[in-house]
């Protein structure tokens, strides 16, 4: 059995980002990663491509970066 094998991965949700938690029983070692918001949205839309086209890796992260920011700057509707 393998150290990783030990641990346990968990996700928790916080206000500003994900913080990504590591568990390993073993010997009670934590490994905490802050993962942004715009991180998530990239790989959420990295995923649906992988998923939905012919597109993998390398190439649907790159694709995934300029969907992102396209839909970050579409303008939002003013109201007066």
């Amino acid at each position: 059995m393998t150290p990783m094998s030990r641990c346990q991965f968990s996700r928790q949700s916080l206000e500003n980002g994900v913080v990504a938690v590591l568990l390993c029983k073993e010997n009670h070692m934590t490994d905490t990663t802050f993962v942004s918001r715009y991180e998530r949205r990239v790989t959420f839309v990295q995923d649906v491509l992988e998923k939905n086209s012919d597109l993998h890796g390398e190439a649907a992260r790159d694709l995934a970066v300029q969907v992102v920011h396209a839909i970050d700057h579409i303008p939002e509707p003013t109201t007066r």
